[in-house]
């Protein structure tokens, strides 16, 4: 008869609690006893009864390992996944197979155990892998123009209190020069009482309650005229403050990674899927050609780590 431990998911996940080890003891006895007998199989060797239940079990232990990692925060096989195990090893027992969880490994995005199960007469074993976090990487070596979006050349003050701005697009040479870091630069100036600027719009794909973490990384330079306004500084804007929050800076004319990251309230820097990196030079540019302010741009890129729900 087919069973679905699904309907007990509730039971299995929200109820962490110890069960005795005498239980532990009597049904590694029955699968070892059951190995004896008939041998290994892998699940997939099987399409029946005990193949559906299994991929039951299976799952259900996949939703315990997200909710005790939080999601892939932290390393679930911990001393706190012992309650959940054997709390799923005494509602297997409860329906007559045994279950054991062996060789289990974490490497900070994907979880895996071999799961050894057992209908009394036949163990099978298999090992699976439950992917619990990944990382996006989204820069313009791809997509420029179409699901990002680079600006120039100027922006007024420092930061700027709107988002729409610079507003002058990239060219196809110039998304060329930033899609890579590679030491080929896009360079753009300001006039006067500006700040020589450059603003990237991102299409992020995942769901913002499905990020554990946003971190910014761009590389290049800015300088002016006046030596104490050398160096530029990066941002990312807040669409609940309606502000910028700035990330870092730097206060010099050599070329320089700027980075930022952002671990919590995720939801307030991207709104309809879209997040908005500026980066803008330091001081501003006045009258006279050879009273500069210049942005450089190497490489910028977004990196999203998040949670996956298989």
């Amino acid at each position: 008869m087919m069973r679905n431990f699904r309907n007990d998911r509730g039971a299995q996940i929200i109820t962490l609690v110890g069960v005795i080890v005498a239980l532990t003891i009597v049904l590694l006895a029955i699968v070892i006893n059951a190995a004896a007998i008939s041998g290994q199989k892998t699940v997939a060797q099987e399409v029946d009864d005990v193949h559906y239940v299994f991929k039951n079990v299976r799952d259900v232990y996949g939703d315990v390992l997200r909710q005790v990692s939080d999601n892939g925060s932290v390393n679930p096989f911990n001393p706190s996944l012992t309650a959940a195990e054997l709390n799923m090893t005494r509602m297997c027992n409860a329906h007559g197979y045994a279950i054991l969880f062996r060789d289990k490994f974490y490497d900070g995005f994907n979880a895996t155990a071999k799961i050894i199960f057992s209908d009394g007469q036949t163990v099978y074993t298999d090992t699976v892998v439950y992917r619990l976090r990944a990382i996006h990487v989204y820069d313009f070596a791809t997509g420029a123009g179409i699901d990002k979006w680079a600006y120039k050349p100027q922006c007024s003050p420092k930061p700027p209190t709107s988002n729409d701005v610079p507003n002058t697009e990239f060219t196809s040479n110039d998304y060329n020069n930033i899609s890579s870091d590679d030491g080929i630069m896009q360079e753009d100036s300001a006039q006067q009482k500006y700040y020589a600027a450059h603003r990237f719009n991102f299409t992020i794909e995942e769901d913002a309650q499905n990020i554990n973490q946003i971190h910014v990384f761009w590389n290049g330079k800015g300088i002016n005229w006046k030596s104490k306004d050398n160096g530029a500084t990066l941002y990312i804007w807040n669409y609940t403050s309606n502000s910028y929050k700035e990330f870092s800076s730097n206060s010099n004319e050599s070329e320089v990674n700027l980075t930022g990251t952002i671990t919590s309230n995720v939801g307030d820097y991207i709104d309809n899927g879209y997040l908005i990196i500026l980066v803008e030079q330091n001081g501003s540019a006045n009258p006279q050609p050879w009273q500069y302010s210049k942005i450089y741009t190497d490489y910028v890129k977004v990196e999203v780590l998040y949670q996956i729900y298989d």
